[in-house]
């Protein structure tokens, strides 16, 4: 059967079908494609100002570029990814209550001091597994774009330099998101400052 559902009708009116029945399966068509593309899609969170990143989104993207200075050994300390698991915690906004998880916290994607509310666009690619191949499509925003959040650390488990040297590592070598294999979701650090006792 093709997918293309401008190729649906000539192809129904040479099985013989009736009008209706070939708008019943162009109906239906429609409905699989559509369920079709949000199966495969991949997209932002959305609150309600717009897309955020989540929270531990933040702080797995830490603890993947503290084990990446670990092997590479820019750090010798094999607490690393531990000390980031264990003794920090992202404050961003605050964006809905969940009923099982509680509150849900995330940094707002702003652009010119504005949330952004909707993705730039959608584009293709493929991921492939020792089984199969598939289709991806993932939600993407152009840049420039930012987020803002504070990092608590508990005591000197984690000095400034240490923070600095991970959120760069991340941002050239891991990335955020869903797509950084792919080498999409690459950041650069714009500030970081010390602020004591404000969260």
């Amino acid at each position: 059967m093709p997918l293309n559902p401008e190729k649906v009708e000539s192809w129904r009116k040479a099985l013989g079908e009736t009008p209706d029945q070939i708008e019943a399966t162009k109906e239906e068509l429609d409905k699989t494609l559509n369920e079709l593309i949000e199966d495969i899609t991949c997209g932002f969170r959305s609150g309600e100002k717009g897309l955020y990143i989540a929270d531990f989104q933040i702080k797995s993207m830490l603890k993947e570029s503290g084990e990446g200075l670990r092997r590479g050994g820019v750090q010798k300390i094999t607490s690393y990814r531990q000390r980031i698991g264990k003794d920090t915690k992202i404050y961003a906004d605050y964006i809905t209550n969940n009923p099982q998880r509680g509150p849900v916290y995330g940094a707002y994607l702003k652009r010119d001091g504005e949330v952004i509310v909707k993705p730039d666009g959608i584009t293709d690619g493929l991921i492939h597994t020792p089984r199969i191949s598939a289709l991806k499509r993932s939600e993407y925003v152009n840049p420039p774009c930012y987020i803002e959040f504070q990092v608590k650390v508990v005591g000197t488990s984690l000095s400034k330099k240490e923070l600095q040297e991970l959120f760069e590592h991340g941002g050239e070598f891991i990335g955020q998101l869903s797509d950084r294999g792919l080498e999409n979701g690459r950041f650069h650090l714009a500030h970081l400052e010390e602020v004591m006792g404000q969260i």
